[in-house]
């Protein structure tokens, strides 16, 4: 990989030969118990220590509280959140 963590060409190309891939043998995985969603959220710096300090009054994580603040406002049937 380069210096900035990207793939260098000719590791990409390496990728699509067909001697690097193991065509006879595979992995099979249990399924997941727990299905979940992902979202990444991006905020200013002001919102996030906004974020930081409620999250901390409340005793939770910020990922936490946003969970939860975001569930209550979907569950009170808020059409439009506030912005």
């Amino acid at each position: 990989m380069s210096k900035h963590g990207e793939w260098t060409e000719k590791e990409l190309g390496a990728l699509e030969e067909d001697a690097q891939w193991d065509w006879d043998t595979f992995e099979e995985r249990a399924p997941t118990p727990l299905r979940a969603v992902r979202f990444v959220v991006s905020l200013p710096l002001a919102e996030a220590r906004e974020l930081a300090r409620a999250a901390r009054a409340a005793g939770l994580t910020e990922l936490e509280y946003l969970r939860v603040a975001a569930l209550e406002k979907a569950r009170a049937g808020a059409s439009t959140p506030r912005q």
